[in-house]
């Protein structure tokens, strides 16, 4: 059998050769495209790492009114300070990795610069930046009663215009936030006040009732008192026009009468008695010149003429009532006339005008004359001087008896000021004004030692005050 050798150079045809040419492109091109995908992989990959390992902790821009600050380290980073302008924003904080929004709140209100510097402080480092803005944004403000408040700040806003004296006004502060305003709504109201004491309107025991307002130096705060000395009506404590002074009362019973009106009802005190007085002294309208310190004070039904206790009139206007300056002649005008050693206050008119006026336009009526007035306290020797009747102006009364008893001014007794007679023995009471008969002794500051809290007298009597 005859063999067939076959011939190894023997050309490929164009057909296969172009079949083989695209199957080994094939495959080179799936080989190269799998490498590369995997080497580009692992490029990006690290380039990406790279740049959050390589940012920069910087700020990056002001929009609006957040700050956005990138923090580039691996690392939480804590800011210390913000600072636009320099104008203190108040901010502080830890910030985290990347970029961090931070709302500069109430530090933009005020801004005008287009191109602030903003500096961020850390614990080690400081930066700062120029930004550009194309508009100032300021954050909406908030109005409730006619008050404005900022973004970002705070009023305390009431839930009532007044409250009564003694009463505390209700207040919440409330924050003002992008235009809003939070807190509870029926705080809406910018101001409240407490209403002074109003002594009328409060439905008081014993009678009729004046308001008095109170002295800081004294120690008193306002306080009611009565208009008239108390009358006995009944047995009890009252204030009224009608019936003479309830006199022949000791002062012990004197201050239980006032405290059974109630409580909170006392005798007067020194300290609220002086408050009237001063009150009284400062007040121009109440001094015969109508000038404070000329000439003096009037000093109400002291001459004897009548030679009784008085009662009272509804009439303020009626300021002479029953004595004798009663008459269209008498203006209560100031003569002095010389009588032995003494001067006293003239015969024509003796300045017996029974009201005195406070400065809130209250009147009282015998605050001097008509019947000696029991104080709540008594007298101890050390503190209150010995001496017998003596003018205000003594230096002895200077160490503490006129600074908490008598008269601001140095004056004497023919200023309508009275006198003061000593403590010679401890726990003697406190009698204020003088009598019908006191003359030149009567006065809103006369006070006088010589009776003891048994002691009684048909020319002695009292009135009550409340304190709120």
């Amino acid at each position: 059998m005859k063999s067939i050798k076959l011939n190894s150079n023997k050309a490929i045809s164009p057909v296969v050769a172009v079949a083989l040419l695209l199957v080994v492109a094939a495959i080179s091109v799936i080989g190269f495209q799998t490498w590369f995908n995997d080497f580009s992989s692992q490029i990006y990959t690290n380039v990406e790492e790279n740049e959050i390992n390589s940012l920069n902790t910087e700020i990056e821009n002001l929009i609006g009114y957040d700050l956005y600050f990138k923090n580039g380290d691996n690392e939480n980073i804590t800011i210390t300070q913000v600072k636009i302008d320099g104008i203190d924003c108040n901010i502080a904080g830890t910030y985290s990795e990347g970029i961090s929004e931070i709302d500069l709140g109430v530090c933009l209100e005020n801004l005008t610069n287009k191109n602030p510097e903003v500096v961020v402080y850390t614990i080690d480092k400081i930066y700062s930046k120029k930004i550009y803005l194309k508009e100032i944004v300021q954050r909406p403000s908030c109005t409730l009663n006619g008050t404005t408040i900022t973004h970002g700040n705070n009023y305390s806003f009431y839930n009532s215009s007044t409250v009564s004296f003694g009463n505390t006004c209700s207040f919440e502060s409330r924050t003002c936030h992008d235009g809003v305003l939070n807190g509870t709504s029926s705080y809406n109201i910018s101001n409240c006040i407490v209403l002074p004491l109003n002594c009328s309107i409060l439905g008081l025991s014993g009678g009729t009732w004046i308001t008095v307002p109170g002295n800081s130096v004294l120690g008193t705060n306002d306080f009611c008192v009565m208009k008239y000395e108390a009358k006995d009506v009944g047995g009890i404590a009252t204030s009224q026009v009608a019936l003479t002074p309830w006199v022949s009362i000791s002062q012990t019973n004197a201050r239980t009468e006032c405290t059974d009106l109630g409580s909170k009802y006392h005798l007067i005190t020194n300290a609220e008695w002086t408050t009237i007085g001063r009150n009284i002294e400062a007040l121009a309208q109440n001094w015969n010149s109508s000038i404070v310190g000329t000439g003096f004070i009037y000093t109400g039904h002291n001459d004897g003429n009548p030679g009784s206790i008085l009662n009272s009139t509804t009439n303020d206007s009626d300021y002479y009532y029953r004595t004798n300056d009663n008459s269209s002649a008498c203006d209560g005008s100031y003569t002095n006339y010389a009588a032995g050693n003494d001067t006293i206050f003239g015969q024509a008119c003796l300045g017996q005008k029974r009201v005195l006026t406070l400065n809130n336009s209250e009147v009282i009526w015998d605050m001097s004359g008509n019947a000696w007035e029991l104080n709540n306290e008594t007298c101890n020797t050390a503190s209150w001087a010995s001496n017998a009747w003596i003018e205000w102006t003594n230096v002895v009364l200077s160490d503490g008896e006129k600074t908490t008893a008598g008269p601001i001014g140095a004056y004497l007794p023919s200023n309508g000021v009275g006198k003061y007679n000593g403590c010679s023995v401890d726990g003697r009471a406190f009698r204020r004004s003088s009598n019908y008969l006191g003359g030149e002794g009567t006065g809103i500051f006369t006070l006088d030692f010589s009776a003891s809290p048994s002691s009684t007298a048909g020319d002695m009597g009292f009135r009550c005050t409340y304190t709120p």
